[in-house]
């Protein structure tokens, strides 16, 4: 369900569609929060990001061609458990998981849905990047940057490779 979506002006815009299960509870107002601050990461390399909830996915039967978990603890994974990562991102199962508990224990100058918001848009990298590595800038930088407020995002090359990412998803 990777679209090139067309936009009134005839302009192709790569698309992606991510299932998205809240299994923390996270807060509704802080995950519309923390959804809006991801999908504005993909957003400027010219990749729109729509959500659509697991209760949409079953009643439509149409699974997105990736899943995002919001969970508390941890998850195993074929490569063990990882206890302190803020996520871990499984490519082979088009799979990622964000730790919330995690994510409300960093001690950062910025809010919780924030944080939130920039570890969804790394994972989802994770998915959509051949390499599965971190980079030495940008969002796919490893660990969580305290201070920053502005938002972050892909490399060139990254954008590149997700933009084909989501162009093979699609055919």
């Amino acid at each position: 369900m990777g679209l090139l979506l067309v936009l009134l002006l005839g302009i192709e815009v790569p698309a992606i569609t991510v299932r998205l299960d809240n299994d923390a509870g996270v807060r509704r107002a802080d995950l519309e929060f923390a959804k809006s601050r991801a999908a504005s990461v993909f957003a400027k390399i010219g990749v729109q990001v729509t959500w659509v909830e697991a209760a949409d996915v079953i009643a439509s039967h149409i699974q997105p061609p990736l899943t995002l978990v919001i969970a508390n603890g941890n998850v195993e994974t074929g490569a063990g458990l990882f206890v302190d990562a803020l996520g871990i991102a499984q490519p082979g199962v088009r799979r990622a998981h964000v730790f919330y508990d995690r994510v409300l224990q960093v001690q950062t100058l910025r809010p919780a849905p924030m944080v939130l918001g920039d570890v969804m848009a790394h994972e989802l990298g994770h998915l959509m990047l051949l390499s599965h590595r971190h980079s030495r800038e940008g969002i796919m930088k490893a660990g969580i940057e305290r201070r920053l407020l502005a938002l972050t995002t892909f490399t060139k090359a990254e954008a590149e490779e997700i933009t084909a990412c989501i162009q093979a998803l699609a055919d």
